[in-house]
This record gives structure tokens, C-alpha cells and sequence, in this order.
């Protein structure tokens, strides 16, 4: 990795997606109902990326607030996270609704619940990344 090379905005969105995929991937090894010996080296491992991948994250954002500020970038990231939001707000009540409803009726546990909100959460870091990239081609 060039440490010279300039983070921009893009780059930490892409990162959170990839985040984002892991997380759903560490959740399944917890989800799952059976067991491989496999499964432990996988969740060990995917578990230290988490954790290098974090730290790794969290130095480009901090080089990326001392680098300078794009405030067209940050407007149109506030954009961006105003949309999501909204979709996430909406995917969260149905969910509710869903679960309410359909929960009387033990059609489907907490388990669906669990991976749609984590599908949800890859999904929608997806979506704000390419709505980033839409907005801010406009700006250009």
C-alpha cells in the first residue's frame, strides 16, 4: 500500500462496504445450526481481518480528516447518508411490521430477522456507495 497515495472519500466508503461484507459473513458462522471444524479457523480468521481491518479503516479515516477538506465531497456524502437513512428507516419498520405479524405465526424466527437486517446493512452501504458516485459525478 502507498502511503503517499491520497485517501479520498470514495475510498472509505468502498472499505465500510467491505466492513460491511465480513460483518455479514462473522455473523453467519454465528447463525449457522451446524458445525464443520472448519468453521473455527474460519471464524478465527475472519475475526483478526475484522480486527486488522478496523484498525486499518480507522488510520485512513484519520488520514483523510487531516488531508484537506473537500467540502463538495462531505455535502454530497451528507446526501448520500440522508437517503440511506431514509431506506434503512424503511426497510426497519416492515421489518418490525414483519416480525410483529408474522411472528404470531412462527412462520420464521429470529434467524431470517437477523439476516435481513445484516443484508439490509450490505445492501444499503452498497447503494450509498454508488449514489456517492452518481451525486458526486454530477458535482464535478
Amino acid at each position: 500500500m502507498n502511503k503517499d497515495k491520497k485517501v479520498t472519500l470514495k475510498d472509505i466508503l468502498v472499505s465500510k462496504v467491505v466492513r460491511n461484507i465480513a460483518i455479514a459473513v462473522y455473523f453467519w458462522m454465528w447463525a449457522r445450526t451446524d458445525y464443520k471444524e472448519s468453521y473455527s479457523m474460519i471464524q478465527s480468521s475472519v475475526g483478526a481481518f475484522l480486527a486488522v481491518f478496523y484498525y486499518m479503516l480507522y488510520s485512513r479515516e484519520r488520514k483523510y480528516k487531516k488531508e484537506c477538506f473537500d467540502e463538495l465531497a462531505e455535502r454530497n456524502l451528507n446526501k448520500c447518508n440522508a437517503i440511506c437513512y431514509k431506506i434503512m428507516a424503511v426497510i426497519m419498520v416492515a421489518l418490525a411490521f414483519a416480525a410483529a405479524i408474522v411472528g404470531h405465526t412462527e412462520s420464521f424466527g429470529t434467524d431470517v430477522i437477523g439476516w435481513i437486517l445484516v443484508i439490509s446493512l450490505v445492501v444499503v452501504s452498497i447503494v450509498r456507495v454508488i449514489l456517492y458516485s452518481a451525486i458526486d459525478k454530477k458535482g464535478e
